[in-house]
């Protein structure tokens, strides 16, 4: 939360990125009644009330509209199906081996496919080096 100041400013892209907006206001060090004199515009805001020099902590919420957001929007819960379930997104944050992780096996095998991708260049390496040798005997 940060304090408020008359016309407090809001970063750049707040607007930009967000709109349905949602405010929350907390009196500091005392109770006064405090509201939202100018709704969020041009990245401000403002609010009024209270007594002079009283600190109000405040906290802006919008619901954001950018492009990604419209392409992907969240869901706030997915079912799971098959085989995920039982299984887990982030295994190490929940104290479980990563074999438990719902693209475990994906996942091995990408490693497998890089390892031997790898190998495979390391040995093409090799034999363009003996080809240059022989090449300039």
């Amino acid at each position: 939360m940060r304090m408020a100041k008359p016309g407090s400013k809001l970063p750049s892209y707040f607007e930009a990125l967000n709109d349905d907006f949602r405010y929350q206001l907390t009196c500091i060090g005392g109770f006064a009644p405090v509201y939202i004199a100018q709704e969020v515009s041009g990245n401000r805001f403002k609010i009024s009330g209270g007594t002079p020099g009283m600190k109000v902590s405040w906290q802006i919420a919008g619901t954001r509209h950018d492009p990604y957001v419209r392409s992907h929007p969240p869901q706030v819960e997915v079912e799971k199906t098959g085989k995920d379930r039982g299984r887990y997104i982030h295994p190490k944050e929940y104290g479980v081996s990563e074999t438990l992780a719902i693209d475990y096996e994906e996942h091995e095998r990408m490693e497998a496919e890089r390892e031997n991708m790898r190998i495979q260049q390391e040995i093409m390496k090799a034999e363009q080096g003996r080809n240059q040798k022989n090449l300039s005997r």
